[in-house]
């Protein structure tokens, strides 16, 4: 047997035809179609053509399977079907296979294992995506974004908790109820008949005749009557001597003598002595209905200076009470003799005051739960600064939501009319308390006027403004004038004729009454106090005057302010020579007179426990019927600012001892006709009740667990007994 070796050769050299050919080995091509028997071993085979595999198994035993091709195609027969494919898939061997595989008997893949998809993760359905199922780590989410999501069930469908029993939600039966539940426990069922409720249903509305109902109380308990006037939802009822119903209220009427509800009461706070209220002005105290609140300046002589400072006031029924956090110091205000205040919209305050003989203004806003309030910067109110100039015995009015109207009188050349004479500023507050001046005319033109006797008031109805003032020593008479401002940044100003309504007064106080639609005038001349009534042309500014009615307190009068009711009344609080406070009542006769005589009240409304006083000033306090008035005690240095209250209105209560007969269960427009629920029947839309408890209508239409004296002197025993803390199980005096 030879023995074989092996050569190393890169080129082969054969002589076919007598001429020597080289070939390289690299260059010899292979074999077509060879055919090998037994094993080829090789590092790497690389095949540029296809490769057929004949045979049952083809097995790849390699740790990792990569193939280059994004499409792998499984099932390949000449003719394929589903029926040749039913069966085709994936097997991963193990203790018992894993298999997904197309069952072409149900048109679906089927996976022998679970599925199982990670966090945020979704299961996609539709072409859009449009159903989407999966779990973001907290919660479970299936989500519909395209038509219905419709779940089909042909036996019953419960939805309940995974734990605790389970505890069920919704049970929806084939054919047949559904029911909620709460807590596991069943409160509402379906039936063929309608719905089967277990325990209170609550509802703000219910439609349909009641036909149906049962278990209701005894018919006859309600009656159906013409309401005289409006009756509100849940309201007690008296039947009038017309045979009409009406809401049990309270009617109020201008008292003529008010009432002392809270005595001179000095204040405290910066300093321990008060000066005074400024230079014959005396608008320095302000009520803002929005905030409910009252703002009081004054002057303490005890700072450097004659500085200005605010407190405010909340009322208190028939009181008031300091914001003590709200105190505070006007700036730069030393030495300040005239200053004015009023409110404005949106729970504001503004305050002018004078500056070295310049006049600033600044406006703050009291917060929405009424513990402060917030002051912003002070301005020139004409605009200027070191030419800004100098207006004496200020008063402000609001004109607006947002404008604020100063009448006062020009004290030098720098102002924006001629010198000694009346006039007006105009300005606008934007972004809450930034003032913004507009304009200033004078308002008489040919005459100058007294130094401090004059007064501005607003009618923001009819958009008038009324202004009283007293010429100098060449007329020495007094005026009142209709005047009008235009709105936008560029105003123009309007008056009409002034009307001269009376001869050598002082102290001219004016009033707008939103009632009456009248304009009052309160004034001093000759020692005797006046007031009169005036209207005022909305188109012409025409003023027609009413008739002058007066009060002879003996002494003359040293100070007086004046303020007018919603009741229709006229009260001016006014400081006698005597150096005593008396609040003077008048009522209004018709739409533009004043009763033929004054009352003065011989109680002292404000400090009959405090002596020497003077400076008054005073608001009205519509939903407490009240006037607040604050007057200086004493003087100098050991003065005292002192605060008192008078109730100004007498209640009259339309239900006595039989006329109340039941509520109205819902609101009743005056003059239609609506259904009372009478004794034995019940009501709801009560608040704040407590269950079993005994209540009694009262004067004004509120029930109380205590009876009162109703008109004729007889207890009112008409009210019921709560059943809830809304609901009333009326109880009729007639019936008892």
């Amino acid at each position: 047997m030879p023995t074989y070796g092996r050569v190393k050769v890169d080129t082969i050299t054969y002589d076919l035809s007598g001429t020597a050919t080289d070939v390289s080995v690299a260059d010899i091509a292979t074999k077509s179609s060879p055919t090998f028997t037994g094993t080829i071993n090789a590092a790497d085979l690389v095949l540029s053509g296809d490769l057929t595999v004949n045979g049952s198994t083809t097995t790849i035993d390699t740790t990792t399977l990569q193939v280059e091709d994004k499409n792998i195609q499984i099932g390949k027969v000449s003719t394929p079907s589903d029926v040749t494919a039913d069966g085709g898939g994936l097997t991963l061997l193990g203790a018992t296979n894993k298999t997904w595989n197309w069952v072409n008997s149900t048109d679906a893949w089927t996976s022998s294992e679970h599925i199982h998809l990670g966090d945020d993760k979704k299961l996609l359905v539709g072409t859009g995506s449009d159903l989407e199922c999966y779990h973001n780590g907290s919660n479970s989410y299936l989500q519909n974004s395209t038509g219905i999501l419709y779940i089909e069930s042909d036996a019953s469908i419960v939805l309940s908790s995974k734990t605790n029993g389970p505890e069920n939600y919704i049970k929806c039966h084939f054919n047949n109820a559904v029911e909620l539940y709460f807590n596991n426990s069943k409160k509402i069922e379906t039936s063929n008949t309608g719905c089967t409720v277990t325990g209170t249903l609550a509802a703000t509305a219910v439609t349909g005749d009641g036909s149906g109902l049962t278990n209701l109380p005894p018919g006859g308990n309600t009656v159906d009557l013409v309401a005289d006037g409006a009756i509100a939802a849940g309201k007690p009822v008296i039947i009038k001597s017309n045979g009409k119903a009406a809401q049990v209220a309270e009617s109020l009427s201008v008292t003529t003598n008010p009432i002392i509800d809270t005595n001179g009461v000095a204040q405290g706070g910066t300093g321990s002595s008060y000066h005074d209220f400024g230079n014959g002005a005396h608008d320095n105290m302000a009520y803002d209905p929005e905030s409910d609140m009252t703002l009081l300046a004054w002057r303490n002589t005890n700072a450097s200076g004659t500085n200005l400072y605010y407190k405010m006031y909340e009322s208190t029924g028939g009181g008031y009470n300091e914001i003590t956090a709200a105190r505070s110091s006007a700036p730069d205000s030393t030495n300040t003799a005239n200053f004015a205040c009023c409110s404005l919209s949106n729970r504001r305050f503004a305050v002018c005051y004078e500056v070295s003989s310049k006049m600033k203004i600044q406006i703050g806003q009291v917060a929405s739960d009424g513990s402060n309030i917030t002051w912003g910067s002070s301005y020139y109110i004409d605009g200027q600064s070191g030419t800004a100039g100098s207006y004496r015995e200020p008063h402000l009015v609001a004109i607006g939501n947002d404008r604020i109207a100063l009448f006062a009188r020009a004290q030098n050349t720098l102002c924006e009319w001629t010198q000694n004479r009346p006039g007006i500023l105009v300005g606008d507050v934007t972004s809450t308390n930034v003032w913004n001046f507009r304009d200033g005319t004078a308002i008489d033109g040919t005459h100058n006027c007294d130094g401090q006797w004059r007064d501005i008031t607003y009618d923001s109805t009819n958009d008038i403004i009324a202004f009283v003032w007293r010429r100098d020593s060449t007329d020495t008479n007094d005026y009142i004038m209709g005047g009008r401002v235009s709105s936008g940044t560029s105003p123009t100003f309007t008056f009409g004729t002034p009307l001269q309504h009376t001869t050598g007064t002082v102290k001219n106080r004016v009033r707008y009454n939103s009632v009456k639609n009248i304009f009052v005038t309160a004034w001093e001349s000759s020692s005797l106090f006046y007031m009169k009534a005036h209207t005022i042309n909305s188109t012409t500014l025409a003023v027609t005057a009413g008739t002058a009615v007066n009060w002879n307190h003996g002494m003359g009068f040293l100070s007086l302010n004046l303020v007018t009711s919603n009741e229709g009344g006229a009260f001016s609080v006014v400081v006698g020579g005597d150096y005593t406070t008396r609040i003077v009542s008048a009522s209004f006769a018709g739409t533009s007179n004043l009763t033929t005589t004054l009352n003065s009240s011989t109680n002292n409304p404000v400090c009959s426990n405090y002596g020497s006083v003077n400076e008054a000033c005073c608001v009205y306090i519509a939903h407490t019927g009240r006037v607040l008035s604050a007057v200086r005690s004493g003087s100098g240095s050991a003065a005292s600012m002192v605060l008192g209250t008078n109730k100004t209105t007498a209640a009259t209560t339309n239900v006595d001892y039989l006329n109340c007969i039941g509520f109205a269960p819902s609101a009743i427009s005056d003059g239609n006709t609506g259904t009372i629920n009478l004794d034995g029947n019940t009501v709801d839309g009560q608040s704040g009740l407590t269950a079993a408890t005994r209540y009694y209508v009262q004067a004004d239409g509120s029930l109380g667990t205590s009876q009162f004296a109703g008109a004729g002197g007889t207890n009112v025993k008409s009210g019921g007994m709560a059943l809830s803390a809304t609901k009333l199980l009326i109880r009729a005096s007639y019936a008892e």
